[in-house]
């Protein structure tokens, strides 16, 4: 039923009925008032289809952003598990130098107390040869040489 439905009713005159002025102005206000409740269910209905399709667009936003959110997260957790195993690849590389370096260094260490040996055994045959040489000298020099008689010689 419309406004003009209440407006345009025509209702049959009996001898003893309403006042036809006050049943006008009664179908006149409730047509009036219809007017504006239509109106505004109009305007409510095209607020609600307004609030539906921006209600409808934040959830697709929310949907990306949810996603772009997990993908960030995951994003993070690959730089982060990638960050580790390059700290952890430094790490073992520093190990394996630290070892390489601590090898060297205990070859060097063995090749200098090698050399170290050979030449404390050198000075050792050294000093023995030297003492016996000199307790020869010694010897010569505390005992006289023999006289030699020369043939021919007057003495």
């Amino acid at each position: 039923m419309t406004p003009n439905d209440i407006e345009n009713v025509k209702l049959t005159r009996s001898f003893r009925g309403y006042a036809t002025t006050e049943v006008d102005k009664l179908l006149a206000d409730a047509a009036a008032a219809l007017e504006k409740l239509l109106t505004e269910n109009v305007a409510l209905r095209e607020e609600t289809d307004r609030v539906r399709a921006e209600l409808e667009m934040l959830r697709r936003d929310e949907k990306f952003v949810q996603e772009a959110i997990i993908t960030a997260q995951k994003t993070a957790d690959e730089i982060r598990m990638a960050a580790q195993k390059h700290a952890d690849l430094i790490v073992e590389e520093g190990r394996q130098s630290a070892q390489a370096e601590r090898n060297a260094s205990q070859q060097k260490l063995s090749e200098i107390k090698w050399e170290y040996e050979r030449v404390r055994q050198d000075r050792q045959r050294f000093l023995d040869d030297f003492r016996v040489l000199l307790e020869r000298h010694q010897r010569e020099l505390t005992t006289p040489p023999p006289l030699q008689v020369m043939e021919g010689a007057s003495a």
